[in-house]
């Protein structure tokens, strides 16, 4: 028959594994397209990224991928509608989006896979 100290210990075991799943188990996201202080821009060939974000009080975030003349703007408490933002006005600008988030979602495992060999 196990001692009360076992008991005790295997208790401390198990409430310590469930913490642990519960502290490392991401939260779910509550709403779906959130939209961000992030804009990416595409700017006009030879046009200098920080002298843009610089006039417009963005932080210049980088590149975007490999895509040319693309960058993103971290531009924090900017609330106002798309359309009447300065910075598309600026005739450097050749076009920018607001990003959106979307949250993750895994695939179904019901598909049909009969097509593959």
């Amino acid at each position: 028959m196990p001692t009360t100290k076992k008991i005790l210990f295997g208790i401390l075991i198990s409430l310590t594994g469930i913490f642990n799943l519960l502290a490392c188990t991401p939260e779910p996201s509550t709403t779906a397209n959130e939209i961000t202080d992030q804009w990416a821009v595409k700017l006009v060939a030879g046009t200098v990224p920080e002298t843009v974000a610089k006039e417009y009080d963005a932080n210049l975030l980088g590149s975007i991928g490999s895509l040319k003349d693309t960058w993103l703007l971290l531009r924090p408490g900017f609330n106002l509608p798309d359309n009447q933002d300065p910075l598309r006005k600026d005739n450097r600008v050749i076009w920018l989006e607001r990003q959106i988030t979307h949250p993750m979602q895994k695939r179904p495992t019901d598909l049909d896979n009969s097509y593959i060999k």
